[in-house]
């Protein structure tokens, strides 16, 4: 028999199977939201280029980059320190430089300079100029005019570098090497060889250098004048200036060997022990004047130093006096010493 459904009924049954809808979905994990509200991806949903452009770029510290300090370069040194000394007529030495073997003097022919040659060395007479050496001119030391000598380097040899004169050096394939180095003196422009093997460089090229260490001037007698080459300068003060006129007449007047003007120059005592800088055979050409010194408040004096060259024995020689000024009981300066 078929029930007639009632509105009643029919409501309950409509309920009843909303509350089973909804439990179902509520049991069910698996249930898609359908909701239109976009998820948030997690990073590993992030493409790498999306992730960079969101990453805060990092702050980057300098790291300082040192800087190597730079080699020192050793100070160079000279092979004549102070200066080519005049040849005083010492023929002979026991000794020279570190080498320490015996050396008699040689001057050059053609140039006014010579050199202590050890005796175990050879002369070589040439048409051109004269050389020194060993083993038949296997090793040489050689002296020219600059301008007398061509000469070209592709080598630099590391034991010379240290000396001011040293100019560069030629070495050949065989193992040769010619040594230049370059000197200005008094006018002259001059050029030293040294020419060696390298299986003898280590015995040939200290005695060389010793050699060259020992170079002299040879000035000639026949040239030398007497006299006063001297520009003195004005002195700072008064009593600065009468000194440098106070010398200049006394020098002036024993290059001329003028006695009365000489000793007018001195204090009345000062002729009895300096009288021998005037009466002698030597000649003398005043050429520098090398210091005015300050005065000396504690002992009144005041000193200036001058260089000259002699002509003694046939030898032209180079030395320097000091003379010594003092004030009389007058207020006067005059000479008191020559040393």
């Amino acid at each position: 028999m078929i029930k007639k459904i009632t509105p009643t009924l029919l409501l309950s049954l409509l309920f009843l199977q909303f509350l089973t809808a909804c439990v179902s979905e509520s049991n069910n994990p698996t249930t898609t939201n359908t909701s239109t509200t976009a998820m948030t991806p997690l990073p590993s949903d992030i493409s790498e280029d999306e992730r960079a452009e969101e990453l805060p770029e990092p702050e980057l510290t300098p790291v300082p980059v040192p800087i190597p300090e730079p080699e020192s370069v050793p100070d160079k040194v000279s092979l004549l320190p102070d200066e080519i000394y005049y040849y005083e007529g010492d023929e002979h030495m026991d000794a020279i430089g570190d080498t320490g073997e015996s050396a008699s003097f040689k001057k050059d022919p053609n140039l006014p300079y010579g050199f202590y040659i050890f005796d175990t060395m050879e002369e070589y007479v040439l048409v051109d100029g004269t050389e020194w050496g060993m083993d038949n001119q296997r090793r040489l030391f050689s002296l020219f005019d600059e301008d007398k000598v061509p000469f070209t380097f592709n080598y630099t040899n590391a034991s010379l570098t240290q000396y001011e004169e040293y100019a560069g050096t030629d070495k050949t394939e065989l193992g040769s090497y010619y040594d230049f180095f370059r000197f200005n003196d008094r006018g002259h422009k001059l050029v030293i060889r040294l020419h060696y093997f390298e299986e003898e460089k280590e015995t040939t090229l200290p005695m060389f250098l010793d050699i060259v260490s020992s170079m002299r001037f040879v000035a000639d007698p026949r040239e030398f004048q007497p006299g006063v080459e001297i520009d003195f300068p004005e002195g700072i003060d008064e009593d600065e200036e009468a000194v440098i006129q106070l010398v200049k007449k006394n020098v002036e007047s024993i290059a001329s060997k003028n006695v009365a003007a000489f000793k007018s120059t001195l204090t009345p005592a000062a002729y009895d022990y300096l009288g021998f800088v005037i009466d002698t055979e030597r000649q003398y050409r005043f050429t520098k004047l090398v210091t005015i010194e300050p005065y000396d408040e504690t002992t009144g004096r005041k000193n200036l130093n001058i260089q000259f060259e002699y002509l003694e024995d046939g030898i032209v020689k180079q030395s320097s006096y000091t003379f010594t000024s003092l004030k009389n009981k007058d207020g006067k300066w005059e000479i008191a010493n020559i040393d």
